[in-house]
């Protein structure tokens, strides 16, 4: 991935350069590039941090988590063969239940919320 540098710059210039939402005189706030406001008061004041310090991405829910996916099983279309190479999986296990989660689908969303075991579970990557 590529970034264009002098855009990104001019963009997280203006982010820290915003005024703050309106009632919050007195604050210290952060946007993001949805425009989303964080307020970042306390780490300025208590622990001496610096606005241009923080490190606020590309915002939240900038990637759409995978909510309860479908799981396929033994003989399913689609399910990998014994011998199918390079699939690399996340797996977790909570008594007899059990899942994978294909890193290549993870990884374009980073979060997986499902339930497992009767467990509610956050998968991340």
């Amino acid at each position: 991935m590529r970034f264009n540098i002098p855009l990104w710059v001019a963009a997280l210039c203006a982010a820290c350069a915003v005024p703050p939402p309106e009632g919050a005189a007195g604050r210290i706030h952060i946007r993001d590039r949805l425009g989303k406001y964080f307020d970042i008061t306390h780490a300025v004041q208590q622990y001496g941090m610096q606005r241009a310090g923080f490190q606020h991405g590309i915002g939240i829910n900038a990637f759409p988590k995978l909510e309860n996916p479908a799981m396929l099983e033994a003989g399913d279309n689609g399910y990998p063969g014994r011998r199918q190479r390079g699939l690399d999986v996340i797996a977790a296990r909570v008594g007899d239940d059990a899942r994978s989660y294909a890193v290549d689908q993870v990884v374009r969303h980073e979060i997986v919320n499902d339930v497992i075991g009767g467990s509610h579970a956050a998968v991340a990557y």
